[in-house]
């Protein structure tokens, strides 16, 4: 991500999965003073996991000050595997875990395909 922010401190980014999960990118920073913005700056997030890389994924790019701000690009790379990697467990709210039942035949068959993720350009075009 590029950013360009008088005072990036100022600066809250949020990133929203297509299954709406929303991942805090970065807070407000009140003693962050610095002119530098982010330039070409890599934020991460495991909130996701698990989810469908499939449709609309949102970045939120909120200015709590005065300060200008200026979103100059963003991208999006995906990481995962075709398939769960541990049908036998599955995540559950706070990170536990719960056993489960491995998927029948017919429920596999259900299931979408994994497509392979692309990085995405500066406004969130949707994956799949």
């Amino acid at each position: 991500m590029t950013l360009a922010a008088s005072k990036r401190g100022d600066v809250l980014i949020h990133l929203i999965s297509p299954l709406g999960t929303r991942s805090n990118l970065i807070a407000k920073r009140p003693r962050d003073y610095s002119r530098a913005g982010f330039n070409d700056w890599p934020f991460m997030s495991v909130h996701m996991w698990g989810e469908a890389p499939e449709g609309k994924w949102i970045l939120e790019v909120q200015n709590e000050g005065r300060s200008i701000v200026q979103l100059k690009h963003w991208g999006l790379v995906l990481h995962g595997t075709p398939e769960q990697p541990n049908p036998t467990l599955m995540a559950v709210g706070g990170g536990s875990k719960q056993q489960a039942s491995s998927p029948s035949e017919e429920e596999k068959e259900q299931q979408p395909e994994a497509k392979p993720s692309l990085p995405l350009p500066s406004g969130g075009v949707p994956v799949g």
